[in-house]
């Protein structure tokens, strides 16, 4: 995950202006074993992103 301002081509295709805050976010799936089985990528606009920090312990 990161963010930075959108690219000009990231802005047209999601209707924002250049250089819009956006959230970056790349996963990789994997199988029980470990073998990756699935990428994934995605930009959103900042406001539409909320963070939530919880704590396990």
């Amino acid at each position: 995950m990161r963010g930075g301002l959108a690219s000009r081509e990231e802005a047209e295709i999601l209707g924002l202006t250049p250089k819009t805050p956006v959230q970056h976010v790349t996963s990789i799936n994997r199988d029980p074993d470990g073998a990756a089985i699935e990428l994934n990528r995605g930009c959103w606009p900042m406001s539409s992103v909320e963070l939530v920090f919880t704590s396990d312990g």
